[in-house]
């Protein structure tokens, strides 16, 4: 194996292992805020399916509306954000279940920023797409860890 091959191993594993550190940070701040989020009942006032084209590809773009009000202190608030990493799909039928799952009437829990309480949640945790990368990220900083071994080998049996 060649040095310009090895530097370029450990340039990826420094990156990816900045990324990890950068994503452990987030995470960190998701779960901060799901222990000190304090939770409301609330009930779905509203729900509908929006569609809408991306603006740049065209594609045709599903989302669940679901606008629901809570009371913090005796004060009525209103909301309409499922979980911090909702986003609109092209999957109409994953959009069509969360619309099931909170339909008009239906008495929610609602998680709200005791800071700030027109801040809140149907759902809290650590966002899934976060967790998907950051095990693409170990996987890979496993296998660059197996090549680095591998080639340290190689490379001491070269010597002898």
């Amino acid at each position: 194996m060649t040095s310009q091959l090895l530097a370029t191993l450990i340039a990826g594993v420094l990156v990816v292992g900045i990324a990890v550190a950068l994503a452990i940070y987030v995470i960190r701040h998701y779960v901060v805020r799901s222990a000190t989020w304090r939770k409301a009942p609330g009930r779905i006032v509203a729900t509908r399916l929006d569609a809408a084209e991306h603006p740049r590809t065209g594609a045709r773009l599903f989302g669940a509306h679901v606008s629901y009000e809570y009371q913090v202190g005796g004060r009525t608030y209103h909301g309409h954000r499922i979980n911090p990493d909702y986003i609109y799909t092209n999957r109409e039928a994953f959009h069509r279940e969360i619309l099931k799952r909170y339909q008009e009437g239906k008495q929610v829990t609602v998680y709200y920023n005791p800071k700030n309480p027109t801040e809140a949640y149907l759902e809290l945790g650590i966002p899934k797409v976060l967790l998907a990368l950051m095990a693409l990220a170990v996987v890979f900083m496993l296998t660059v860890f197996a090549v680095l071994v591998e080639m340290v080998a190689e490379y001491a049996g070269a010597g002898q």
